[in-house]
């Protein structure tokens, strides 16, 4: 199948062991088990993780709570400061590169992974590692992290490939590095023809709900994993509006005009 509806409410939640240190709780609903994994997770209030790392790229999207990392990828000595997330947020961090600890806030943390290349797991940092602020597998002198906002900032006119033309919305490129990702707005009501990109991607609805011809309605329960080169549409937005996240790993889904 070259595209996958993703409906996450009709997932379970269950507890999540791939290499957690003891102190460590996390649970987990396995939203698609494949590449690009795609998992929501949720930490219990003032948690903390120990410095760690993961063997694969990954995007974090945060949607309630907070969580803090008392030190971000390469923030050594006099640099390192505590960095915090809450919903709203989007986090990635490159493979083999050393952060945190991190902790979360009072209320907990919910959010999701989507991991590139890989099963999501966990690796713990040694004190070498932490010193260094990154993993072996880290090229010295590369970045290796970003953050974004994907709830707030101004819109901008960006373009989308509608039936192979690029036609201008309103929109926010969040990333060009690693992983890309950008935000789109339509109005009430407001249709996009056809959509094909040159890159797997992920649509993810953030706000108000969108119908995609033959495939139902999509509401922030909802995501969309569609392959490389498919064709998919009309997109229609709902009586609200909607306001859609696009994630793509190797190309970016839109460009800056």
């Amino acid at each position: 199948m070259n595209w996958e509806r993703i409906d996450r409410s009709s997932v379970a939640w269950e507890g999540f062991e791939e290499g957690l240190a003891d102190e460590t709780t996390t649970d987990v609903r396995w939203l698609r088990e494949e590449d690009p994994w795609i998992v929501e997770a949720k930490h219990p209030a003032t948690s903390v993780s120990p410095a760690h790392y993961h063997p694969f790229d990954v995007v974090y999207l945060y949607t309630g709570g907070s969580v803090s990392m008392a030190a971000e990828p390469g923030q050594v000595g006099s640099a390192r400061q505590p960095t915090t997330y809450r919903a709203g947020d989007l986090r990635f961090v490159k493979a083999g590169t050393v952060y945190g600890p991190e902790t979360t806030g009072a209320d907990g943390s919910l959010f999701y992974t989507f991991t590139f290349g890989g099963r999501p797991s966990v690796s713990y940092a040694d004190d070498a590692q932490q010193a260094a602020g990154r993993d072996d597998l880290t090229p010295p002198g590369s970045d290796s992290w970003w953050r974004a906002r994907w709830a707030d900032g101004p819109w901008q006119e960006i373009s989308l490939p509608v039936d192979g033309i690029a036609r201008p919305v309103p929109g926010r490129i969040l990333s060009t590095f690693g992983i890309h990702a950008a935000m789109i707005k339509l109005e009430p009501g407001e249709q996009l023809a056809s959509l094909k990109h040159g890159c797997e991607s992920i649509l993810i609805p953030t706000d108000g709900e969108v119908s995609i011809a033959d495939e139902d309605i999509y509401r922030p329960d909802q995501l969309r994993w569609s392959a490389t080169d498919t064709r998919y549409g009309p997109l229609v937005a709902g009586s609200a509006g909607c306001e859609l996240l696009l994630l793509a790993p190797y190309r970016p889904v839109t460009a800056q005009l």
